[in-house]
């Protein structure tokens, strides 16, 4: 499977699991588990289209960064490799259209990049005074894309 059909995948699969997993709302029946292939099977394709919409916002954030942690923190052989999880990595350059793995805001701000690994412990990070004339933002982005 490529990498450009990932996300696809999982919004199948994700669309599967929540249909399979009917609650019982509205008129479908709940008798037991053999009652789960019939309403899968009695989606009209309005439901199936829906629910896969649904699967497919919720799931592609996090499919998608995923995508771009791993070339930048874990794919060693990747053109878009920057460091290890937890070391910063400042590019010492602008992006330019070879850089495909993130699109960003500007071409001519140079960017640093940090992935954090939190599941041993908790990590600070410190910024150094910065002139009140120089202007420097730090964003934070969940799993989801959520920006902090």
């Amino acid at each position: 499977m490529s990498n450009r059909n990932v996300p696809l995948f999982l919004a199948v699969a994700t669309a599967l699991c929540f249909a399979s997993c009917n609650s019982g709302s509205g008129s479908r029946s709940t008798a037991g588990a053999t009652d789960s292939t019939a309403s899968v099977s009695s989606l009209t394709k309005d439901e199936a289209r829906l629910i896969a919409k649904e699967a497919f916002i919720y799931g592609f954030p996090l499919v998608d960064n995923y995508r771009i942690q791993y070339s930048f923190f874990v794919a060693k052989d990747n053109t878009e490799y920057k460091a290890l999880y937890n070391v910063l990595y400042n590019t010492q350059r602008v992006a330019t259209p070879d850089d495909k793995a993130m699109q960003t805001p500007n071409s001519d701000t140079p960017y640093g990049n940090l992935g954090l690994d939190l599941r041993a412990e908790p990590i600070v990070l410190t910024v150094p005074v910065i002139e009140k004339t120089r202007y420097f933002t730090i964003q934070l982005i969940d799993a989801y894309h959520g920006h902090q």
